[in-house]
Formats: structure tokens, C-alpha cells, sequence
């Protein structure tokens, strides 16, 4: 018999883990696109695009300066990592592994995970004044309200990983934590 619980906790974890790896390329393609909008309108937007990629593309990987060290590829991202686990964490491969990148949707994906570990997806999420308060214009939302709005932990789950909606990831997180905490 299939654990489903199991099944889609290790699916997640792939999910997550898949995730952090893109990450820096899919914040470097947001960078991009806020940059493009904002460019000098005599500079066409494919231009810069592909400026943008070929500045990424010219960082050399700094795993590629160690010695007897097989070169890397050249990657879109302008800082990635690969480690291997197993051998407690030897860097692989490594491309400006210092700059900080901010975790957008991954923290989506962490709370959609402690979700699954400490609630049932029969459980219902409340929203709450501090759920939607902190939302700022073009935010991703589904039009969540305050005040005794609520839906079961299956559908929220649904709404932070299909819609990336931040209230309702807020108000998954603020359920589950009272939960642990017995409230």
C-alpha cells in the first residue's frame, strides 16, 4: 500500500530541491525583466535581454580556478551551487556563492512542507487581519478577506503552490503554528 503522506513529502523535497538550484536564474530573470522595463526606451528590450544573458554567461564559475579541478559550464545564473551531500557537503561546482539572493517562493515550499509534517490536510486555515495586512501591491494573491474567512488545509496547499498566493501562505503558517504550540 502506497503512503501517500510519504510519497508527497519526498515529491515536495525533489520539488524543493530542483527549486533552490534554479532559484538564482529564475531571480536573475525577475532582475532582468524589472531592468528591461526600466531601460532607456533607444534600447530595444531583446537587446537588453541578451546583454543581461551574456554577462551572466562571461562569470566564470570559481570552482573552475581550483586545481586538477574539471572546468564547469558556463550558466545563465549569475551565482549557483552544487554540493555533494553524501561526502558532507564538498562544493562541486561553485559561481559567486557569496552573493545573497533572497528566497521568494522557496519559503512557499518550506511552509507547504512543515505543513505536511505537522497538520492534516482535513484541518482548517483561518485568515486573519495579519494574513492579508501585509500584502503590497503586486503581491500574488487569490482575494482572500479577514475575519472568519476559512478553507480546509488541502485547498490552501493548493493556493500557495499553484497560485504562490502570500496570504494564504501566511495563514497556513499561522495555523499550523498554533497548532504545534497547542493553541
Amino acid at each position: 500500500m502506497i503512503n501517500f503522506k510519504r510519497y508527497g513529502k519526498c515529491c515536495l523535497s525533489l520539488f524543493l530541491a530542483v527549486s533552490m538550484i534554479l532559484m538564482p536564474s529564475v531571480q536573475t530573470f525577475a532582475e532582468e525583466e524589472t531592468a528591461a522595463a526600466t531601460t532607456d526606451s533607444t534600447q530595444t528590450e531583446g537587446e537588453d535581454r541578451e546583454t543581461q544573458r551574456q554577462k551572466c554567461y562571461a562569470i566564470a564559475p570559481d570552482s573552475n580556478s581550483v586545481e586538477n579541478w574539471p572546468q564547469g559550464p558556463a550558466t545563465y545564473a549569475d551565482s549557483a551551487i552544487v554540493m555533494d551531500m553524501n561526502s558532507g557537503g564538498a562544493v562541486l561546482y561553485s559561481k559567486q556563492i557569496e552573493k545573497k539572493h533572497y528566497p521568494a517562493s522557496i519559503t512557499k515550499l518550506l511552509t507547504t512542507l512543515v505543513a505536511l509534517d505537522n497538520a492534516e490536510l482535513t484541518d482548517t486555515v483561518e485568515f486573519s487581519q495579519d494574513s492579508i495586512s501585509f500584502l503590497e501591491y503586486g503581491d500574488a494573491h487569490i482575494g482572500m478577506t479577514p475575519g472568519g474567512e476559512q478553507i480546509s488545509m488541502e485547498d490552501a496547499l493548493y493556493a500557495v503552490l499553484l497560485a504562490s498566493a502570500n496570504e494564504v501562505s501566511y495563514a497556513v503558517a499561522e495555523s499550523v503554528g498554533k497548532k504545534m504550540v497547542g493553541l
